[in-house]
């Protein structure tokens, strides 16, 4: 099958059964129609053109497809993030992502010429799908990387129970939890975002200077709640715990509680049981604006204070506004406010793209771009297998290596110099991406973030990558995202791509 392109990217396919894929969004009467425009082996089915799927690439909750996947020479890669459910607000614009970074590396010709293809597995946000979808990843589409989970938790089981074992390299844009530094991963195991170490130092940091604000209360009441069984809320709650000192932890206006799944009925009585907080801290993901929500009916004007799974503009866009200037979290920074050039430079591709959606007000979005080109690189570098790709991993790090940025050109160098036993030093668009040997992204600048004005915005950094903090609270101004500039893209053809896109998207929407 030919490759189906829309200006200067590829185009999306979308599988519509375990067995066919859907090539174009226009309607077809005969199959030598469908040949006339995409080549042989492009049928008439029902009205659509379509062709067989590779056997096996599909199944279960991976049921999409995007690139040229059934190319000879395909270098096909599993992407396991929620597209449907709850979550879905949080893992589409990851695939977005993921997507641009697919185009960029596949217009410039591919990983030493085989273009990359994506298997599209939707989690739902849920535990059991990410497994399902791993382990028809692992076993049978039988590709060499993955990048996903989302989660912390989901993350550690795919890893243990099918990635290490089928010597499949997994990379996580957003999965935190510090037990990820230390499983038994045979190297195996990578992640683009920084560990919750740093980000649990900060807020126990950004806590304990509220507390001293209360000077009118004797003995403050915290309220810390995580969700059972998950991970990232441990491990949060561990180094909070620590930050906060035992005195605190200790004593009795100290609570910390961990909630179901349907925390609603456990909420009530929670509520009902517990001495009123001075302040509230909720370490979860989209839930916990419904629980700040639920506990405010009951004790209104309290401060709550998030981590970064939490930091959703969805989420923001939907709670009561009564809350503005009350819910505040940390998240790693967002490069994109602090004007850093390989973010703005992604940042005009992603919203050429993508209908001018800010990827700077999403979480994780630059760190999923990374993920994929990391893979990428690694398989230049130590060749198509998952150990092969996780040892080449470790070359993309290097402070007197080739410095590398994300645009086509300087992907296709650093693919060249890889390929040659040398070393590139890889700028991400989520910041310097200096690996350490654990996989884990360091020195990472920690912020604060504010809910006012239906979003997210950053204040500023809390705590430096050498490790200083500054207490800032959310009547601070907000970091300013300056628009990238419409130059930056000029290596890349970007203006022209954009109108190309403009153009064939159009066509596509009245089409579908």
């Amino acid at each position: 099958m030919k490759d189906i392109k829309i200006g200067l990217t590829l185009l999306g396919i979308v599988c519509l059964s375990s067995c066919t894929l859907l090539v174009d969004f226009d309607e077809c009467t005969t199959s030598e129609d469908c040949e006339a425009k995409f080549g042989a082996g492009v049928s008439c089915d029902a009205g659509i053109c379509q062709t067989a799927a590779p056997a096996g690439l599909l199944g279960g909750p991976c049921q999409r497809v995007i690139g040229p996947v059934d190319a000879g020479n395909a270098f096909n890669i599993g992407v396991l993030l929620p597209t449907s459910g709850d979550e879905a607000g949080f893992g589409i614009p990851l695939v977005n992502a993921i997507e641009v970074a697919q185009s960029d590396i596949n217009s410039g010709g591919g990983v030493l010429g085989r273009p990359i293809g994506l298997v599209v597995c939707d989690t739902e946000g849920l535990d059991d799908v990410a497994l399902q979808g791993a382990e028809h990843l692992v076993n049978r589409a039988k590709v060499a990387a993955i990048i996903g989970p989302d989660f912390s938790r989901q993350t550690i089981d795919v890893a243990n129970e099918h990635t290490i074992p089928g010597n499949t390299v997994l990379v996580t844009p957003s999965g935190t939890a510090a037990s990820i530094t230390t499983l038994a991963d045979n190297n195996l195991v990578w992640r683009t975002c920084p560990s919750d170490n740093l980000q649990g130092q900060a807020l126990a940091q950004v806590v304990s200077s509220e507390i001293d604000k209360l000077d009118a209360v004797e003995r403050p009441v915290v309220w810390s709640f995580h969700l059972e069984q998950d991970t990232y809320g441990v491990g949060l709650q561990e180094t909070l715990n620590s930050g906060l000192g035992s005195e605190l932890v200790a004593s009795e206006s100290y609570i910390a509680r961990v909630y179901p799944t349907n925390w609603q009925e456990w909420i009530v009585g929670q509520l009902s049981s517990l001495p009123e907080p001075d302040l509230i801290v909720l370490l979860g993901a989209s839930e916990a604006w419904d629980i700040a929500e639920e506990i405010d009916r009951i004790y209104p004007g309290k401060k709550y204070f998030f981590a970064d799974a939490a930091k959703n503009n969805e989420e923001a866009m939907r709670t009561s506004s009564d809350l503005e200037g009350r819910i505040l979290g940390v998240a790693p920074q967002n490069v994109g406010e602090a004007g850093y050039t390989p973010f703005l430079n992604f940042s005009t591709k992603y919203r050429s793209r993508f209908d001018g959606q800010d990827p700077a007000q999403l979480q994780f979005v630059a760190n999923a771009y990374d993920a994929l080109i990391a893979v990428a690189f690694g398989a230049a570098a130590g060749g198509f297998t998952g150990t092969g790709i996780a040892e080449g991993m470790s070359r993309i790090s290097d402070a007197n290596g080739q410095s590398i940025e994300g645009s086509q050109t300087a992907i296709q160098l650093g693919f060249q110099t890889l390929s040659q036993e040398g070393t590139i030093d890889y700028q991400g668009a989520s910041g310097p991406l200096d690996f350490d040997a654990n996989g884990d992204p360091a020195n990472t600048p920690i912020a604060l973030w504010c809910f006012r004005d239906s979003g997210t915005p950053e204040v500023g950094v809390v705590l430096s990558s050498d490790g200083t903090f500054t207490s800032l609270d959310c009547d601070a101004a907000p970091t300013n995202n300056p628009d990238p500039d419409p130059d930056m893209g000029a290596d890349m053809g970007m203006p022209d791509m954009q109108v190309d896109m403009e153009v064939d998207m159009g066509d596509v929407d009245a089409d579908m």
